[in-house]
């Protein structure tokens, strides 16, 4: 066997191989604070609205305590984008699923049945399918840009997710469960259970749910599963 080098009569050189690197100059970036006048009027805007609920993504995968946090003060169904899904644990009882592309039930008809939606750290590219003109977006970004990208906002708050949400938090008091809350967590509880059903199904061809319901039984909770292409999304 002869390599391309040896066809060509060629000889191996050693080359510098240093690679210069400006790792060294790297900061964190600093983010501008939620304005304060802004945040009152979105706690107004949750105080008052019927079904209101938080839709999140990326941007907010830092903001895992006041995610939880924000949805138990204020009970706001939590639904987030499929590539943030695991920033939260799905067994969260507000925590509906991912809404989009690969989604829940229980999640896209509560993001269609929703009057105000909390919009943080997300650009969803298909944002202009799941909202419509009849909802309020209280959109949270660290980029100005994506204001009013996919839609009209209702409110705009520049800032990153971790602090804003602290500063709803802080800002807003605790308010009571409304039917529209108590019936996206039964709807969540009934998918559950119906999904449940499938556990041990055994027709042909086989269903996705019994092998999914085996991994769960065997595994640990740090456990790292490498999934090769097809249905990896589920």
């Amino acid at each position: 066997f002869k390599s391309l080098m040896d066809v060509m009569g060629a000889t191996w050189e050693e080359i510098d191989a240093a690679v210069p690197t400006s790792a060294n100059y790297y900061s964190d970036p600093v983010y501008p604070l939620p304005v304060a006048s802004k945040i009152e009027q979105a706690v107004e805007l949750l105080s008052q609205a019927e079904r209101p609920l938080v839709y999140f993504g990326m941007g907010a995968r830092n903001a895992h305590d006041e995610l939880l946090e924000l949805s138990s003060k204020l009970k706001l169904p939590l639904i987030s984008t499929h590539p943030s899904k695991g920033s939260i644990a799905d067994d969260f009882p507000a925590f509906l699923g991912s809404a989009g592309r690969v989604a829940t039930k229980p999640a896209v008809e509560a993001l269609s049945a929703a009057d105000v939606i909390v919009w943080v750290g997300n650009d969803m590219p298909f944002a202009s399918k799941l909202v419509n003109s009849h909802q309020k977006i209280i959109q949270i970004d660290v980029d100005a840009q994506k204001f009013g990208k996919r839609f009209a906002d209702e409110l705009s708050i520049l800032a990153d997710a971790k602090v804003a949400l602290r500063a709803l938090i802080d800002a807003s008091p605790e308010l009571p469960g409304t039917a529209f809350y108590r019936a996206s967590l039964a709807n969540k509880q009934n998918w559950e259970e119906w999904l449940a059903t499938f556990a041990n199904d055994s027709r042909t061809p086989l269903r996705v749910e019994p092998i999914f319901h085996l991994l769960n039984e065997v595994s640990k909770p740090d456990d790292v599963f490498l999934v090769d292409v097809g249905n990896i999304n589920i």
